[in-house]
């Protein structure tokens, strides 16, 4: 069979389009489930993570459909005034899962956009109902509580110190003002010249004094 939104070919039994999400056929005319006790977990469980609202930190393994609301004949069961007694149905499909509102009365927003049909859940999908947020996970890349236990065990290794570049041969090197050492030498030398001309000068002009006041 076709998909009537986007012409895709369904596979028969199957009750949402895998490329779309539209619902194909409806609850009633799917064959009936197999037995539970037949049936063997295997590859990545999806799941729910609670973060914002008074379940905040909760955590829900997903398996096969999954109703969402305040009755307590959801398998899910949120205390939130905001949230609706049926608000919204998850339907497996592919590893992950088709998120449907069942006309909730504040609507069900994923990543900030309300939904109006059916929407195929992807890694990491902010869900949105009431004063809840609850992000979804297809569990393929393990579980939250692992990778920061992996993180921890494991911190990331520093990259490796650069090597100290040291100067050429014959080169100057520069003192903490950034000058070389001769010029330091030089202002030495011409400050110790200029004292001792001044000396000079100095006692020159005594001994002229001196001849000055015996002439006289």
């Amino acid at each position: 069979m076709n998909c009537p939104t986007c012409g895709e070919v369904v596979p028969v039994g199957t009750r949402f389009c895998a490329n779309c999400g539209a619902e194909v056929v409806s609850e009633d005319d799917l064959p009936p489930a197999p037995e539970m006790g037949t049936v063997v977990d295997v590859g990545p469980i999806p799941y729910l993570v609670v973060t914002a609202g008074r379940g905040r930190g909760q955590t829900f393994d997903l398996r096969g459909e999954v109703r969402l609301g305040r009755d307590r004949s959801n398998a899910i069961v949120l205390s939130d005034g905001k949230v609706s007694r049926h608000h919204f149905r998850l339907d497996p499909i592919r590893n992950t899962y088709i998120l449907s509102d069942l006309g909730s009365a504040n609507g069900t927003f994923v990543n900030g956009v309300r939904v109006t049909q059916p929407v195929r859940l992807h890694d990491g999908d902010l869900i949105g109902l009431g004063d809840t947020q609850i992000v979804f996970y297809t569990g393929a890349a393990g579980r939250l509580a692992d990778h920061r236990l992996s993180q921890e065990e494991h911190p990331p290794v520093p990259p490796p110190p650069s090597p100290a570049i040291s100067p050429a041969p014959g080169s100057f090197t520069p003192t903490a003002a950034g000058m070389p050492p001769w010029v330091w030498f030089g202002c030495a030398a011409l400050f110790i010249l200029v004292i001792l001309v001044v000396i000079i000068a100095l006692l020159a002009g005594v001994f002229i004094g001196h001849g000055g006041l015996g002439v006289m």
